[in-house]
């Protein structure tokens, strides 16, 4: 079950550790660990309503508050009228649902019309039902995070035997893009109605609009810049100079440690897809994570991330397999293992997610589109190197999410040379990272070559250490770890 929504930020060039994010678990998945680098505790409720916790999407750039306890999954999805579906959440007995919904086109020029379109095709879908309307065109606080132009709509649908309520929150994020909130509800009972309208009145209350129309042109230059790196990359791949040594990193939540990551890349001949059908060996990079994290009540994580990209950068092949161990004492020891997979063939990319406890095995996603602005992830990691002698501006890529199983928006600014204090300090380079319109950046600190020696996220850290120091620290508890996988009868 997911308990923290909030975006590593520091994914641009190093991997999700499943600390500040975690994907979505099926119901009877063991409960997900928590630190205290989760997005943040559960808002604690009134008497009668149910604790919320934080949600946020960098890339979309909103955050808000929603239902702690659900079961939440942040695959983008297709929704109406070409909108693109970010979130999807059900309460434990399946009853309640609620969806965000981005509608994006050039064709919407006012708020007003395109609320008056959406309410005349919600009005045909519900079979002609009115829709309640509520307006709101200012806000007191004087802070642009908080919308000040809205509209709150209202359905009541169904039988007096069997009613339904429907809530939408709609939002402008500028004159072509519209957020959507949606939370749907059956009612039994008067009261029910009642902590349906609570509810959904407390997130629509706590959202907060990161986006900026002005940040947004911002990154169309950014995102220049990048293409720019992208075709000298292409020309150049082939003679990039590549560390093949293997690097550790502690990770560290308010500097206590709480796992590690350790990382290699290599050039290496590797076939795309089924190697049946694709015989032929290509040429390109390797790069290869390793992300343990152990929690306070036992739980573990192991995340593997095999990343390869072909040295010509148009084919490109992405693994990312993790196993979830209980805590000792939960009753269920049963493993929760997902396996994401996305090969790149040209122009598309093509994901399938599964979990150990699907009883069939999903088809795959439809083909995911990429554009000019695409980097492979692969490439994404060694960015630092790519960019130490750059210019010191923004620059902008679209990369691959295994998280949303959707493209992000992700930047890295070279600051230049600065004195990192400490006992392992010294002359080093520093890179200012952000996920879309995410408020607080990352700092990545290499040496001279390009090589992460640090990366700085809020409470987050991670600081290179010694294969000798990982061993002497988690040695013993990762052996313990893979003997638990390793136990018969598990999938």
């Amino acid at each position: 079950m997911l308990v923290a929504l909030t975006v590593a930020a520091a994914s641009l060039c190093l991997p999700s550790l499943n600390l500040l994010a975690v994907t979505a678990a099926p119901a009877d998945a063991p409960p997900t660990p928590t630190s205290a680098g989760d997005a943040g505790p559960a808002t604690q409720p009134a008497a009668g309503t149910i604790p919320l916790m934080p949600y946020s999407d960098p890339t979309f750039g909103f955050q808000m508050q929603v239902p702690a306890g659900w079961v939440y999954d942040r695959t983008r999805f297709g929704g109406p009228q070409g909108s693109v579906g970010v979130l999807r959440g059900r309460n434990p007995n399946g009853q309640v649902a609620l969806q965000i919904l981005i509608f994006r086109s050039d064709e919407i020029t006012d708020f007003d019309t395109w609320l008056r379109t959406f309410v005349s095709r919600l009005s045909k879908n519900y079979g002609g039902k009115k829709i309640a309307e509520q307006r709101v065109t200012e806000t007191e606080s004087g802070d642009r995070s908080i919308p000040g132009e809205r509209a709150i709509l209202f359905v009541e649908t169904g039988t007096a035997s069997s009613l339904a309520h429907t809530y939408y929150l709609c939002i402008p994020f500028d004159p072509s893009t519209v957020w959507v909130l949606i939370m749907a509800t059956p009612i039994s009972a008067p009261s029910d109605a009642e902590q349906c309208k609570v509810e959904f009145h407390r997130m629509a209350e706590s959202v907060r609009v990161l986006y900026d129309p002005l940040e947004a042109a911002k990154l169309e230059v950014a995102f220049q810049r990048g293409m720019e790196v992208l075709a000298k990359l292409r020309a150049t791949a082939a003679d990039v100079e590549i560390d093949e040594n293997e690097r550790f990193y502690d990770v560290l939540i308010g500097g206590k440690s709480i796992g590690y990551v350790s990382r290699w890349a290599r050039r290496e001949r590797r076939s795309i897809g089924d190697p049946r059908y694709s015989p032929n060996l290509v040429p390109g990079l390797r790069v290869h994570e390793e992300v343990w994290r152990f929690a306070d009540d036992g739980t573990v994580r192991q995340t593997v991330l095999d990343m390869f990209s072909s040295t010509d950068l148009t084919k490109e092949l992405i693994e990312n397999h993790s196993t979830q161990i209980p805590a000792p004492d939960v009753p269920s020891q049963r493993l929760f293992i997902q396996l994401d997979q996305c090969v790149r063939e040209g122009n598309a990319l093509v994901s399938s997610f599964s979990t150990n406890l699907d009883a069939e095995l999903p088809e795959p996603r439809p083909p995911l589109p990429i554009g000019p602005r695409y980097l492979a992830l692969a490439w994404v990691r060694l960015l630092p190197r790519l960019l130490l002698d750059a210019p010191l501006e923004t620059y902008a890529f679209a990369i691959y999410d295994s998280e949303t199983h959707g493209l992000i928006i992700c930047t890295i600014e070279p600051l230049g040379p600065v004195d990192l204090p400490g006992p392992r300090g010294g002359r080093t380079y520093v890179f200012e990272t952000r996920e879309g319109f995410v408020a607080q950046p990352s700092r990545i600190y290499t040496d001279e070559h390009g090589q992460i020696v640090r990366v700085e996220s809020g409470d987050l850290a991670l600081v290179l250490t010694t294969a000798d120091q990982i061993q002497h620290r988690y040695g013993a508890r990762c052996e313990a770890a893979r003997q638990r996988m390793a136990v018969p009868g598990q999938p």
